[in-house]
């Protein structure tokens, strides 16, 4: 079942085997928060952005997909984040938990996630923590941050088709 939870709260803590995922829109701090848990926890840190990176290197069918999606400047659909993802369960790190940031960007797509870690053999519990930042704070952010992919127009990009799923979310929920 997934649950929403808080760093300090005692079960975030408490258990050792377990998932974090953090969700957020970009430049909201998922990326430091995933630092900071993991460095807490003890668990290794998954940043999907750096999945996808490293799969862009190889010369594969994945490999490619993960580098049109990184020069489109987009996010991913549920079917490559389910290639990448099901990639990067295979390494023995992510065994006994992990934290997981940037695979989701609204703590409502979390809901099939266990589905896809029963299919990877890494049931556990699940905490779900969700960051918010007003937009142009996150844009600031990105642009100070120096990746390769974070030029102003990736920035936008993202971040425009960002809110606009949330505004949809919004209204669809009334």
């Amino acid at each position: 079942m997934v649950e929403a939870g808080t760093v300090g709260d005692p079960e975030v803590a408490g258990i050792k085997k377990q998932i974090i995922v953090i969700c957020g829109p970009e430049g909201s701090g998922k990326t430091t928060q995933g630092k900071i848990l993991a460095d807490k926890l003890g668990l290794p840190k998954i940043a999907m952005g750096d999945v996808f990176r490293d799969l862009s290197k190889q010369n594969t069918e994945l490999g490619r997909k993960s580098r049109r999606l990184l020069e489109e400047h987009t996010y991913s659909d549920i079917s490559l984040f389910r290639e990448a993802f099901i990639w990067r369960m295979q390494k023995d790190d992510v065994k006994e938990g992990f934290i997981l940031e940037g695979g989701f960007r609204f703590a409502d797509e979390v809901i099939n996630f266990e589905q896809l870690l029963e299919e990877t053999g890494n049931v556990m519990p699940i905490k779900v923590l969700y960051l918010r930042i007003p937009g142009w704070k996150g844009a600031e952010r990105l642009l100070k941050r120096g990746r390769e992919d974070d030029t102003e127009e990736g920035i936008v990009s993202r971040l425009t088709n960002h809110y606009h799923k949330l505004g949809e979310r919004m209204s669809e929920a009334g």
